[in-house]
């Protein structure tokens, strides 16, 4: 089965599966790269790659042999592998026709003419296949099944890896789920002791208040100060500024990463990637949990329907809604923006495939799933641009 732009519950459950993970695509090498010298030295090959693949783009997260980072997805050879369920082994790429033309077979160098491919997909517990493990050579080779069963034995030793940082994920969530009741309940306790303990002092004031009112209200005076000596005990305990389970990072640093992450995309279109923040919101921190994979949907979204030579603004400031911080984030583009219909198709939470600028595949997923992630966050997602006029995306994400 070929990649086409028609979209599927499965693969709209297999992106979100990747974002979920909440993973920082440029620091994943270290964690794999003794299983890709591992998996290239079995197979006999130049080259090892641990592959994941998003809405938009193939993010090469480890490497042996060859220092891609990312490629758009409809480049790529294992954007095919995960439709297969066990692998897919292609002896000449150079003679097929899906791939005989890509830079990493056609093209000159030491790192191209590719000739052999052979990739297993990453498929997680759940199910999905959110990526592939792959080999590469210049030359013919021939995996005997004693290779291939070592080679599925690293795959799955690196989704293993992956569905442990899943599960640390949800503890991590489930923590700061905590604080938020923690904190909740205790300034809920606080507003009625309070009261409490100023009428206790009011009626011990009272020159006319019989000797046992104002034993009584001694005692209640005394409870409601123990109470509200626990609420402030509640409140300032396990801070998760704290806690190293909690990432938190400035503004400017998000900013700096997503430019970092996002710029080779905008440079192979001649796009111009800008990020704004106000000089006092700079070194202001923000959780970092799951802003990578909202923050890059939305710009390789605009990236994918601005035209050569446009401009991507990505707008980042801290905000307070309901006394609660928040972080506002905006992405403006100058490209085709939305129309009406478009619009209600997004904010219904449908997927609509579409071709970009450039004759970009779709597959319709980036904004239905940013729109689900913010929203399961407790955040507001909407859209204020009009057909013709560039595209407008504004986020509001609470922090707490």
């Amino acid at each position: 089965m070929t990649p086409t732009e028609t979209l599927d519950n499965s693969e709209y459950n297999r992106v979100k599966s990747l974002l979920q993970l909440d993973l920082d695509y440029e620091n994943l090498q270290d964690e794999f790269q003794n299983l890709n010298r591992l998996a290239a030295s079995i197979a006999d090959t130049d080259i090892s790659l641990v592959n994941l693949i998003d809405s938009y783009t193939q993010w090469t997260v480890s490497h042996f042999g060859m220092g891609v980072q990312q490629i758009p997805r409809e480049e790529s050879v294992c954007n095919y592998t995960i439709r297969e369920e066990d692998h897919l082994e292609i002896a000449r790429l150079d003679k097929d026709p899906r791939f005989k033309d890509k830079f990493f077979v056609a093209g000159n160098g030491s790192d191209f003419n590719l000739k052999y491919y052979y990739g297993i997909p990453l498929t997680m517990e759940s199910g999905e296949k959110i990526g592939a493990l792959c080999v590469l050579d210049k030359d013919e080779k021939e995996m005997t099944p004693e290779k291939i069963q070592q080679l599925k034995l690293i795959a799955l030793e690196i989704v293993e890896h992956l569905e442990l940082k899943k599960q640390l994920k949800t503890l991590r969530r489930e923590v700061l789920e905590g604080l938020k009741i923690k904190n909740k309940l205790a300034h809920d306790i606080r507003g009625p002791l309070t009261g409490i303990l100023g009428l206790s002092e009011i009626a011990l004031d009272d020159e006319l208040a019989k000797i046992e009112m104002r034993s009584y209200f001694k005692m209640i005076g005394k409870s409601s100060t123990q109470l509200l000596d626990l609420t402030k005990d509640i409140l300032n305990s396990k801070n998760p500024k704290k806690n190293p389970g909690v990432r938190k990072v400035s503004i400017k640093e998000l900013g700096d990463k997503i430019i970092h992450l996002y710029q080779p995309q905008a440079t192979y279109k001649n796009i111009v990637i800008k990020v704004d923040i106000s000089e006092n919101d700079q070194e202001k921190s923000v959780y970092l949990d799951s802003l990578l994979q909202i923050i890059g949907n939305l710009i390789s979204n605009a990236i994918k329907f601005t035209p050569s030579g446009g401009n991507v603004i990505l707008g980042l400031s801290i905000g307070i809604s309901e006394e609660i911080e928040t972080l506002e984030i905006q992405v403006e583009d100058s490209g085709s923006g939305f129309s009406a219909e478009k619009i209600r198709n997004i904010l219904d939470g449908k997927g609509i495939s579409s071709m970009g600028t450039s004759g970009e595949i779709g597959f319709g997923l980036g904004l239905k799933l940013v729109k689900s992630m913010v929203e399961e966050m407790g955040g507001d997602f909407n859209i204020s641009a009009v057909e013709n006029s560039g595209g407008r995306l504004k986020m509001v994400i609470p922090q707490y």
